[in-house]
């Protein structure tokens, strides 16, 4: 039985639009040779990606290719799992509109990510002026 390790991420950093397709097809390339499945989501303001193989090393390969291609200097933290079954049928890049769907321009972050423990957190909540937004899909 094969095991695929799955590594997810995000980096919210601007990338020109124009360049977004040949970004597309170069990534696209570059994830054939090293036999990576999943997604990546493009975007002017960043990328947003879940991706997987059963070789972990090509996999962090193909992960600082990407960050290569994109000109990506930091990423959220890089979160790793692992399966017994095939997650993705394929390798697909989509280009959207936005990679994390707001539907307003002024949302996009900015700044250093912020990561919180689970005791920070439970004081933020006992805040009022904190506000949470759900961004998962």
């Amino acid at each position: 039985m094969q095991q695929f390790t799955i590594k997810t991420f995000y980096a919210f950093q601007a990338l020109s639009e124009t360049a977004l397709p040949g970004f597309s097809a170069e990534l696209t390339q570059k994830a054939a040779e090293k036999n990576i499945i999943g997604l990546v989501i493009l975007g002017k303001e960043g990328f947003n990606t879940t991706m997987a193989s059963t070789d972990e090393v090509a996999l962090d390969e193909f992960i600082l290719q990407l960050k290569s291609v994109l000109g990506i200097r930091e990423t959220s933290l890089i979160k790793k799992s692992h399966s017994n079954k095939r997650p993705f049928r394929r390798f697909d890049v989509k280009i959207r509109d936005e990679i994390v769907t707001f539907e307003r321009e002024e949302f996009v972050p900015k700044g250093e990510h912020r990561h919180l423990s689970p005791a920070d957190w439970n004081s933020y909540m006992q805040r009022d002026d904190v506000v949470v937004i759900d961004t998962r899909n």
